[in-house]
């Protein structure tokens, strides 16, 4: 009995965490393409929903996209948020079952399971993916019930990929799956036997996992584009994996475990890998074909967090096999576990925990892959802007229309036909060169004008959320030609020529929209419900977060500070709120409140990196060195890898006049970090200091060809040429740009007292 609560405790907490809103950006081009293939009965053979793209369109997610339209028609978005938790509830009830046919009890699969679902839960998201990583997680199962049992469910393997080919192109981890579990065996055999005699391949499981793969692929033609579907994949990988996408698109981007301190990601990440290395350790079985499986998914999930979901899944079912197999041959340390798991108290104490746990998923309080908190409910997520969209429709803007890349399914859903978009998520029609023009465009804003001209645009739709699209905010703010036409928590339209004056947003009504969004607040007393109570809490909370980053991106400190503030008030508690409003108070110079938000950051989240350095930042600057350097010293026991702590903790050494250690830090610091203007400059300062003035200028001119608009390195630079070398005439040139790049910060304000000085010589 207590083991049927502990499975349902562990079901229930797994099915909570799939409920909440859709957030997947994706997800709205795969429903608008299956609905185009259920109302015209046929694959669409032309790009339609672009007018940019120049690549060609493999349909190679048709079935998924179709079960996701169907879905979305016959109960809109609660019944893809119903079908998401139900996917995932039957991936880990799969898993629990597993465990339990393999005589290591429930216990042990909830456990792991537990860690699998910390570890992949940013990736639990509504798009045909899904049913990949549920067919990966079926194909795992036969295949480790076969190998233990001998059972003929495996033969169910090739009519599972008819259906895997269909849906996604992750349907070759499938036959990678049976590669590697062939692979093994022949490598065990090889290694049992020292021989070559093994290519005979004799053995009953080999001839069959042998026939399973033939009939896979025979069965893999099964789909529209016949045998070229089994090709398409690895067509796909080699043109995605490019270094493009993994800069600037999240899911491909490594997965950043501590970056605001160790993540219960990282936690449950580490303990997988720990659960299978314990599994090999422990099993009587060889294992080459499971190294193969988990070195490969250990290094793509490394690599990108789009492959964390399979890793987990795939450690799981090879850990449950593993210790099965140690349980099997009588080993103390495995039977003792699996009795203590089995212990009515240890039993009760992990329903609590999961309980308690989905306590906490349904009243928002666990973290996302972001570090943000991901809310629980039904609906659409408030970070995608179906408010703008719509605006566009109804007041039928001026097209063509120039989107933010995550924002193209949402427009491509809400607008299409009468609107096409500039670029979306499938990234494989813009690989011929539209891609980096969209990147070129974000990073040299300016760029806009020429992209405008060459594909006519008129309207621009961006968020002002998101962090990557700053410098062009700014610019179509500021920029005449572009006036802003509706403005939210979330993003902002702006056109080249507004339709009525009444429509343009300026800079000064930022505020009256912010007070709009405080209205919101005074409501929530309103509600008697706690859980909507605490999703409008968290509404209006990420709404100040954004509007106050919007404040910041026009300069306007102030009024980013009164949002920080009132975020504050919203959610005490939160490192982006505190983070940011001690960054407002140090560069203002109130070093005392400042301290004050990093000192109650560090408290709450004692591994943040981030307070810690800001922390010992203020302390350089009020010349405390020691306590600095004390304070990074701890920091760097958890991130000993940290650049920003390295370079810090050179600062205050050089500060101390200890230019060795200081040196010995700041390259520490450029070794993990290729790319810190900062460190290169400081390690300038040292060389100078050292009489290495060659070093020096060389390690100064890669702190400008890091950043050319850093004025203390051309400053910096300027005074070795006339102080040290003489060269005034490059000493003045040197000091003219520091002053024209940097307006008035600090490089540019000791540039211009060098110069009067170099003048007055």
């Amino acid at each position: 009995m207590r083991e049927a609560i502990l499975v349902i405790s562990f079901l229930i907490l797994v099915f909570i965490s799939g409920l909440f809103p859709l957030e997947d950006l994706d997800v709205w081009w795969h429903i608008k393409t299956g609905q185009c293939m259920v109302e015209t009965g046929q694959f669409p053979v032309a790009e339609t929903f672009s007018y940019t793209a120049r690549g060609e369109w493999v349909m190679d997610e048709w079935f998924g996209q179709i079960m996701l339209y169907l879905t979305y028609a016959f109960g809109g978005t609660g019944a893809l948020i119903v079908m998401r938790a139900c996917i995932i509830l039957l991936l880990f009830g799969l898993l629990v079952y597993t465990s339990r046919k393999m005589r290591l009890g429930a216990a042990y699969g909830v456990i792991i399971g537990y860690l699998a679902l910390l570890a992949a839960y940013e990736r639990f998201l509504m798009k045909p993916a899904l049913f990949g990583l549920l067919l990966f997680g079926l194909f795992f199962a036969l295949l480790v019930c076969y190998r233990h049992n001998g059972t003929g469910a495996v033969y169910l393997l090739p009519l599972l990929y008819v259906v895997w080919v269909n849906v996604h192109p992750g349907h070759v981890a499938g036959l990678f799956l049976i590669a590697a579990f062939l692979i093994g065996e022949f490598i065990e055999t090889a290694v049992r036997t020292r021989g070559l005699h093994v290519f005979s391949l004799r053995a009953a499981c080999d001839r069959r996992l042998l026939f399973i793969l033939a009939a896979m692929l025979i069965a893999g033609t099964i789909n529209p584009y016949g045998p070229r579907m089994l090709l398409w994949p690895f067509e796909h990988m080699h043109r995605a994996l490019i270094p493009l996408f993994a800069e600037n698109i999240a899911e491909w981007r490594p997965p950043s475990f501590c970056a605001d301190g160790i993540s219960s990601q990282f936690l449950a990440f580490l303990a997988l890998t720990v659960f299978v290395l314990a599994g090999f350790f422990l099993s009587p079985r060889h294992c080459a074909g499971d190294c193969i499986i988990v070195a490969t998914l250990f290094i793509m999930s490394l690599s990108s967090r789009r492959h964390m979901d399979f890793f987990a899944v795939s450690c799981c079912f090879i850990a449950i096999s593993h210790m099965s197999s140690a349980a099997g041959d009588g080993r103390f340390s495995v039977g003792r576990m699996m009795t203590i798991l089995r212990k009515k108290g240890v039993q009760v104490v992990l329903s609590a925990v999961l309980l308690g746990h989905a306590g906490l998923v349904m009243v928002g309080r666990v973290p996302s892959y972001d570090h943000g908190l991901r809310a629980y409910g039904f609906g659409i997520s408030d970070t995608l802007p179906s408010g703008a969209v719509s605006y566009i429709r109804s007041q039928g803007l001026q097209k063509q229309l120039f989107n933010e890349h995550a924002l193209g399914g949402l427009c491509i859903f809400g607008l299409y036909p009468e609107y096409r978009v500039f670029i979306d998520g499938r990234n494989l029609l813009y690989l011929t060169g539209l891609f980096e023009e969209y990147i070129a465009v974000l990073n040299d804003p300016a760029g806009i004008e020429r992209v405008a001209e060459k594909y006519g645009i008129r309207t621009v739709l961006i968020r002002h959320a998101a962090g990557v699209n700053d410098l062009l905010l700014g610019y179509l703010f500021k920029e005449g030609r572009w006036v802003c036409t509706y403005l939210d928590a979330w993003s902002c339209i702006f056109v080249r020529t507004p339709q009525s004056p009444q429509a343009v947003i300026s800079q000064d009504d930022l505020m009256s929209l912010v007070k709009a969004c405080g209205d919101g607040e005074t409501g929530l007393r309103d509600i008697n419900n706690p859980i909507r109570k605490s999703g409008m809490k968290r509404r209006c909370f990420f709404a100040y977060l954004n509007w106050a980053h919007l404040c910041e991106v026009l300069g306007q400190r102030e009024n980013a500070e009164y949002c920080y503030r009132k975020a504050l008030s919203l959610d005490g508690s939160s490192r982006v709120a505190l983070s940011r409003l001690g960054y407002q108070y140090l560069h203002a110079g109130r070093y005392a409140e400042a301290l004050e938000c990093y000192g109650r950051l560090a408290r709450l989240y004692p591994f943040d990196r981030r307070a810690a350095n800001n922390i010992a930042t203020i302390y350089i600057m009020q010349g405390r060195y020691d306590e600095a350097l004390s304070r990074l010293h701890r920091a760097r026991l958890f991130s000993p890898f940290n650049a920003g702590l390295l370079f810090n903790t050179a600062l205050a050494l050089q500060k101390k006049g200890e230019v060795g250690e200081a040196m010995r830090f700041c390259k520490k610091a450029l070794f993990f970090d290729r790319t810190y203007p900062e460190a290169y400059n400081l390690l300038g300062q040292l060389y100078k200091m050292h009489g290495d003035y060659e070093k020096a200028v060389a390690s100064f001119k890669q702190a400008i060809a890091l950043k050319d608009d850093f004025s203390l390195a051309y400053n910096n630079l300027g005074s070795l040429y006339g102080g040290v070398k003489g060269d005034m005439r490059r000493a003045e040139e040197l000091f003219l740009e520091a002053i024209a790049v940097g307006g008035e910060d600090e490089g540019a304000l000791l540039a211009r007292s060098n110069l009067e000085r170099l003048r007055g010589l």
